[in-house]
């Protein structure tokens, strides 16, 4: 047998493992790192490439550094130690607290491209060897997928009760697993929760969901009353009447992310859209008029995203439309008083605001139109229950937001 001769060998080993194909064993040629601060394994095949890069990327050795090292032992210097590169592992634990610092702070990844932050994360720690932007998009994939793998369909049940002193409190009775969640699914999962608690079923007397049509089918099943859930309800006719300018405006900077799972997010980056415009016009004209030409590209960046007045016309007249939908959804947050008596009427106060609305910009009635009919379609029929309680509550004794066909 030919005697190795590269210089890989004096840090990779060969050995020989069993592996099982066809239900028979087969012989396979391997190499591994020989020292325990890496522990790299390959496939035999005969070429050493794989262990060439390997030593070139991860421990920075080459064929030419170790000519020039001495071939005599020679005990290392305190700044040698402290100089060399971290191992594989402490090098991939410190790139995931990269990562973490990238995602909680909100920064670009190309920072790690920057001269500036290199220079400063060399003075902090000068073994660290920084990614690059591959290797860290790299990881937050492998982030994403770990938690996608993670998650689960998870069903809450709450309660709400009355103290001694007639104080309103929210109890979590359960959050469980669901394996399924069809209608027959969450109905088991309900009346096992009733069953530990012991509460009969003919004591509940509704129940409020969101609008998805296999939590209100078990709710059918279950022969109790199905209540709305009113924010989320507000929330989905405001969206789909917001739907209809999404052409019509120009393309928003990320400042308030509008997203469609954080309530009035849309309202508020308009509300501080209009707040800023007088700074946002100063900008653009300070930058225009600048003496130096590179501050005045500045101004050519802008220009596309600077929004004409017509446009700020708009926006104060779609506040006017969806800002009491943001007094009506604070309130029906309240965890310390009872909402469902208050729901029918604050809906019915709601579309009476939105029919005597009066705007000059043909959007904005667009979008009140919109929003008024999707919520007379979810709430033109009243629950029972919920009348009941307005019926019984001192507020609305005189009932006038009934109509005589209620």
């Amino acid at each position: 047998m030919k005697t190795p001769s590269s210089f890989v060998w004096k840090f990779f080993e060969r050995y020989t493992a069993l592996k099982l194909l066809d239900n028979k064993e087969v012989e396979m040629k391997k190499i591994s790192y020989k020292f325990e601060d890496c522990d790299t394994k390959y496939i035999w095949l005969g070429s050493t490439s794989n262990c060439i890069t390997h030593l070139h990327d991860i421990h920075q050795i080459t064929k030419e550094s170790l000519k020039n090292t001495l071939v005599k032992a020679k005990q290392q210097t305190i700044y040698q130690v402290i100089s060399r590169p971290h191992s594989f592992h402490v090098q991939k634990k410190l790139t995931y607290q990269l990562v973490h610092y990238i995602i909680a702070c909100a920064q670009p990844i190309i920072i790690v491209d920057n001269d500036d932050f290199r220079l400063r994360t060399k003075n902090l720690n000068s073994r660290f060897k920084v990614p690059c932007v591959n290797i860290i998009k790299t990881v937050i994939f492998n982030f994403y997928d770990s938690a996608i793998n993670q998650t689960i369909d998870l069903i809450s049940k709450t309660s709400d009760t009355l103290t001694d002193s007639f104080d309103l409190h929210k109890i979590v009775l359960d959050i469980g697993e669901l394996d399924e969640y069809h209608a027959s699914d969450i109905v088991e999962s309900v009346n096992s929760v009733l069953n530990k608690f012991k509460i009969n079923c003919q004591n509940v007397f509704s129940i409020t969901t969101d609008n998805e049509s296999n939590v209100r089918s078990a709710v059918q099943q279950m022969g109790i009353s199905n209540v709305k859930y009113a924010r989320h309800t507000l929330q989905l006719s405001v969206n789909l009447g917001l739907k209809e300018i999404t052409l019509e405006l120009k393309e928003p900077l990320d400042v308030i992310k509008d997203v469609d799972t954080r309530w009035n997010s849309t309202l508020y980056a308009i509300k501080c859209l209009v707040y800023l415009k007088p700074a946002i016009i100063q900008l653009y004209s300070t930058l225009t008029n600048h003496t130096i030409r590179e501050v005045r590209k500045g101004a050519e960046t802008m220009g596309p995203y600077i929004s004409f007045s017509e446009e700020f016309e708009l926006l104060e007249e779609l506040i006017e439309v969806l800002f009491p939908f943001d007094e009506v959804t604070q309130f029906l947050s309240g965890s310390k008083y009872p909402i469902l008596g208050f729901m029918t009427p604050i809906l019915k106060e709601l579309a009476h605001q939105l029919r005597y609305f009066i705007g000059q910009n043909s959007i904005a009635i667009l979008v009140k139109d919109t929003i008024l009919d999707n919520l007379i379609e979810w709430w033109d029929d009243p629950n029972e229950i919920g009348m009941c309680c307005s019926f019984l509550d001192p507020c609305f004794k005189k009932l006038n937001f009934c109509t005589n066909a209620l």
